[in-house]
């Protein structure tokens, strides 16, 4: 009985072993190339059962080498062909980082079990290593990252003609070892041959130096030094070349469209155009609606006598004094239709309202967009749609061209991502700042905040990066940010007025004239209207519009103070820190910003108010030098 257990022990062994996966034979024969580079012809026999090797086999081969500075150098490889068992086989190259991967054999063919033999053929680029006394080829033969063990290795080094082998030396085991478990024959003076003496593991691997005379192979020129060194910066050229295109572009765009008409003489005016309310006149003089218009049409409302605005603290109420439509614009009629649709004679302007004050805001856009978008100006954003394009393809051949390297293709894409965000954000910041109080301080502080930011989004990927590969990201963060900074500038700079427009935006910019002049320099005015407190009521919507508020409110300071304390002005359109009526600056400036601002609030839903963010004389090691990586099955 223990016999039969022992033979059948023996036999399960000699299953396991004979039907366990793995390289009977790796051997690599490499020429070297007077132009310093490489062919080499690896055959590779493998015992496949169907386990790892299903289909065929796949060869990593790295095209990236950490330098001893600690600098990469990048490789050109070339497959020229591929056997299987002597017969041209199927393959495909994939890229993996800092390589390449071939892969051998047909998705819908599987192997039969059994021993097969693979031939790869292939070059790669600038293998030749310089030095003072000698030049080498320091060369991974096998890779250290098989998943399989390797019963035999060997290579076989064929140098130029007139080339005499000075010095050799063979690495094994993994990664780093310098175990010498090898054996060398040289066959002439020219070609060494060397073989491994034990078998491989997997992830163990054959390493070779060897070196030479110096002056058999001509070192790179000063010229081929550069147009290297210029490789990690063709991306970056490519962008340059994109961001020029695009700049000719908008150019030609900006003459064609974007120019405005000349206008004419601007003459203070002491009333508004004939027809044209606050909302209007902003939006004729911004090309575009915001909620400031919003602001001035509530205010021009309330000094009509339809509206009270109510202030508590921070917070502002809305009250229907009124049902007298007749004094109210087109678009604040559509306001008062959406802000007061359920019947009631009071909203606070406040996120629980959002919807309604969100409906009004729309309602008076639309308005507005129907009575003077097409007749007084034109965006011209269809003309900015192939600078767009152009910067979305230049900037995917910038991230195309450094795909080869995570460590800068990962930090670029964020670094892109920060720039986009900066640009974006600081562009809307800009627009925004005129509504909230202190915007002159955020028109400075607002852009360095957002950079900050956007230097923080990509600062994880920026602490793995090496001092040398920040140098090479600078050109690339530098010509894209001047692409979508460009392209920012022109979608302002492509809106234009009309004809009709230019008319009109001179006759708003003379009533601006008149309300943002100070006293002293009003004297040449003819037929200046009285200061009253009327006339401050009348045009401060329009102050608010226009963004003259704080100089507007000055120029009545002293006059309403004192008609409020005579008792000859009684403003009923306003509750709520009446002491501003004694410094009707601030009133002003805070119906142009904090209201403005309390809007903004109001009309965004809470549920989105917020957001939670030298080797051949013996220094080397197994694994290094050129070549490399492994493979395994499919």
């Amino acid at each position: 009985m223990k016999k039969i257990s022992f033979v059948f022990i023996l036999i399960f062994i000699n299953f396991f072993t004979t039907a366990q996966e793995r390289i009977l034979k790796f051997h690599a024969e490499i020429t070297v190339n007077i132009n310093r580079s490489i062919d080499v012809v690896e055959t590779i026999k493998v015992i496949a059962e169907g386990n790892k090797i299903q289909r065929g086999i796949f060869r990593d081969i790295p095209i990236v080498l950490v330098n001893e500075n600690g600098t990469k150098q990048f490789f050109d490889l070339e497959v020229k062909s591929v056997l299987k068992n002597g017969i041209s086989e199927p393959f495909s190259e994939i890229d993996i980082p800092n390589g390449n991967r071939i892969r051998i054999g047909d998705a819908d063919v599987f192997l039969a079990s059994g021993e097969h033999e693979y031939t790869i053929a292939y070059s790669m680029s600038d293998q030749v290593r310089f030095f003072d006394e000698y030049d080498e080829l320091y060369w991974n033969v096998t890779g250290n990252f098989w998943q399989f063990d390797i019963e035999k290795a060997s290579v076989k080094v064929i140098l130029p003609e007139g080339a005499k082998i000075s010095q050799y030396i063979g690495y094994t085991g993994v990664q780093g070892d310098t175990i010498n478990d090898y054996e060398a024959d040289k066959l002439s003076e020219n070609t060494l041959l060397i073989k491994t003496t034990n078998i491989l593991p997997s992830y163990h691997g054959l390493t070779v130096g060897v070196g030479w005379q110096k002056g058999v192979i001509p070192p790179p020129t000063a010229d081929e030094l550069r147009a290297e060194e210029m490789k990690k910066y063709r991306g970056a050229i490519y962008g340059a070349v994109g961001t020029v295109i695009i700049f000719i572009y908008l150019l030609w765009a900006w003459f064609k469209v974007g120019v405005d008409p000349i206008g004419g003489t601007i003459i203070p005016r002491f009333d508004p155009p004939k027809g044209y309310s606050p909302a209007a006149c902003r939006f004729v003089m911004c090309m575009g609606f915001d909620n400031k218009s919003f602001a001035s049409s509530l205010v021009s409302m309330a000094v009509k006598g339809f509206l009270q605005i109510e202030k508590t603290g921070e917070k502002y109420k809305l009250i229907k004094i009124s049902k007298d439509e007749k004094l109210l614009s087109k678009g604040e009629k559509s306001i008062i239709n959406k802000l007061f649709a359920g019947g009631e004679m009071a909203i606070k302007l406040d996120q629980r309202n959002h919807s309604r004050i969100s409906k009004s805001i729309s309602a008076l856009e639309k308005i507005l967009n129907q009575d003077f978008k097409k007749l007084y100006f034109n965006k011209n954003y269809k003309w900015m749609l192939p600078a767009v394009l152009i910067g979305i393809v230049s900037a995917i051949m910038m991230l195309v061209s450094v795909a080869y390297d995570d460590e800068i293709m990962e930090p670029l894409f964020y670094g892109m991502v920060g720039v986009i965000f900066v640009v974006a954000f600081t562009s809307i910041g800009i627009s925004k700042a005129a509504q909230v109080k202190g915007w002159r301080v955020l028109k400075i502080a607002l852009p360095l905040l957002l950079l900050i930011l956007g230097v923080i989004i990509v600062n994880n990927q920026l602490e793995v990066v090496v001092f040398d590969t920040l140098w090479v990201l600078v050109p690339y963060i530098v010509v894209f940010l001047s692409m979508i900074s460009m392209i920012a500038l022109f979608f302002y700079l492509i809106k234009a007025p009309t004809i009709m427009g230019r008319r009109v935006m001179d006759e708003i910019e003379g009533l601006k004239l008149f309300m943002e002049v100070a006293e002293k320099d009003r004297l040449n005015m003819l037929n200046q209207p009285d200061k009253t407190p009327q006339l401050f009521e009348k045009l401060l919507p329009y102050a608010i519009a226009l963004g003259v508020e704080n100089e507007w409110g000055k120029q009545f300071e002293s006059l309403i103070a004192k008609a409020i304390e005579n008792n000859e002005y009684h403003p009923t359109w306003y509750v709520g820190d009446m002491y501003m009526f004694d410094h009707v600056d601030r009133l002003s400036n805070n119906l142009g910003s904090s209201f403005s601002s309390s809007i903004s609030s109001a009309s965004i839903s809470p549920q989105s108010a917020s957001s939670s963010g030298s080797f051949s004389g013996g220094g080397g090691f197994s694994g290094g030098g050129g070549g490399g990586g492994g493979g395994g099955g499919w």
